[in-house]
């Protein structure tokens, strides 16, 4: 799993690279491949949906525009979240005077199993279940649990994305933990639980 995931991550920065040197089949794919992940993500932070695909279109002309200044990344998918967030924290402050940090959207998430990865209806069920208690938890601490364990970001990228340091984002992430062992009083369902991460995806 881990060459694969290093294989794809190559292969986005090479497609990176290109756009900066000005290929345009290269910036085609690049909207491609990710406009389809960037609405999904942007319609997790506004229920605006118009509002998020134009964010998107201004993102995207923007890295056509100054695409000779562009800088290398090895994570697109987080370089480009980012801008998404950054754009749409723009289109907000508009109206209301706050911080980055202070942008706290409602982070329009649900949980559902991947039905591929369990058979057992019963285990199915339970984590269903498991799932919805996911949402016990406030928004802030919703988006923190979303980027370290289904983005697998690093404290660091976390930390860019929701506008705090690295102390503060370990302290969220704890702080969010500690809030859902709460809820799963049983050893055995809270195990379950964090086990279970990995067979859920998300969707709208």
């Amino acid at each position: 799993m881990k060459e694969i995931a290093e294989a794809k991550t190559g292969e986005n920065e090479e497609l990176w690279n290109k756009v900066r040197s000005g290929n345009e089949k290269a910036y085609s794919l690049l909207y491609q491949k990710y406009a389809n992940e960037l609405f999904s993500f942007g319609s997790r932070l506004s229920p605006d949906r118009e509002l998020v695909k134009d964010c998107i279109q201004n993102i995207f002309v923007r890295i056509f525009q100054n695409r000779k200044n562009l800088a290398a990344t090895s994570n697109v998918r987080f370089y480009l979240m980012l801008a998404l967030k950054n754009e749409l924290y723009q289109a907000f402050r508009k109206d209301k005077n706050v911080s980055f940090a202070e942008f706290n959207p409602s982070f329009l998430v649900t949980y559902t199993v991947n039905n591929q990865a369990v058979d057992d209806e019963e285990t199915r069920a339970r984590l269903e279940e498991i799932a919805r208690m996911l949402n016990v938890l406030p928004p802030r601490q919703k988006e923190i649990i979303y980027y370290r364990f289904i983005e697998e970001l690093s404290l660091d990228e976390i930390g860019q994305m929701m506008g705090i340091n690295y102390q503060s984002a370990q302290n969220l992430i704890q702080r969010a933990l500690k809030k859902l062992r709460l809820e799963f009083a049983s050893p055995v369902v809270c195990g379950l639980f964090f086990y279970s991460f990995s067979n859920f995806f998300l969707c709208r």
